[in-house]
């Protein structure tokens, strides 16, 4: 498989161009509720399985 080098910004940089401050904590904040979420089903899942 050949490897490519991106060419030019990294995300961080093309999401501030991109995105409101406000856009990305509001991004933010919906990523961590979700991970929270997929945490609490693992943990439920995990104790029905015990």
């Amino acid at each position: 498989m050949d490897k490519t080098n991106a060419i030019g910004s990294n995300w961080k940089e093309i999401r501030k161009e991109l995105f409101t401050q406000e856009e990305i904590r509001k991004s933010n904040e919906r990523v961590a509720s979700i991970s929270k979420t997929i945490e609490e089903k693992k943990k439920e899942q995990q104790e029905k399985e015990d």
